[in-house]
């Protein structure tokens, strides 16, 4: 793993002094970066998600920091709303934080949080900006999901032909979008993971664990 550029051990004071002693000890310091659509609950906490990760990190006697994160639109919620047309400004928004998260050349590699199809090329785009750091993308998964797809489909349909009401609707929603990860259809969040595994930034086989 390469090392801090010579010039940047002055920069380190402002991090390391805000650690604990043993965190001060550790010899690798990871930024963990994430982003994830708030209003969406398919996204799961990433702020939990980086509290996890820096614990895991500091196990293994280097030192977790969560460098930066941002909100990202989720096109899902937003369809029918002009908030759809910002799916790639989103993006770009993600690769720029990503980018100055790792600007301040203070780690010797990082750990990106999230899944979806705006978040995934965000990161990466950010992360090529610094291709000398080594970085790893941490996948959630798919999300469990509590009802089938033609049974989901099946209630909207009698919604439209008004059989059912309102209530009944987001009974079923929420019973199919119920949990943390990607959304459960083969969708572009799910490509997105598989390309990361493919591209050998995921350990292998974990693009689909839950």
């Amino acid at each position: 793993m390469n090392r801090r550029p010579a010039q940047a051990r002055r920069d380190q004071a402002h991090t390391r002094q805000a650690r604990t002693r043993h965190a001060r000890r550790a010899g690798l310091a990871l930024a963990i970066l994430c982003a994830g659509g708030w209003p969406a609950q398919a996204e799961g906490d990433r702020e939990y998600g980086a509290y996890l990760a820096s614990q895991c990190v500091t196990c293994h006697h280097a030192t977790g920091k969560s460098a930066g994160g941002v909100p990202a639109m989720c096109d899902g919620v937003t369809q029918g709303q002009p908030g759809m047309e910002l799916s790639l400004w989103s993006r770009d928004v993600i690769a720029q934080s990503t980018a100055i998260a790792l600007s301040h050349a203070v780690f010797d590699g990082a750990l990106m949080l999230g899944v979806c199809d705006k978040i995934v090329p965000g990161l990466l785009i950010g992360a090529l900006a610094f291709g000398h750091l080594p970085t790893i993308f941490v996948p959630a998964g798919p999300m469990t999901s509590g009802m089938a797809n033609d049974e989901k489909g099946r209630i909207r349909q009698l919604y439209a032909q008004g059989l059912v009401g309102r209530e009944e609707l987001l009974a079923a929603e929420m019973q199919s979008y119920h949990g943390a990860g990607t959304c459960t259809f083969y969708g572009t969040a799910n490509s997105n993971q598989m390309l990361m595994e493919v591209m050998g930034l995921h350990l292998p086989g974990s693009a689909f664990i839950t």
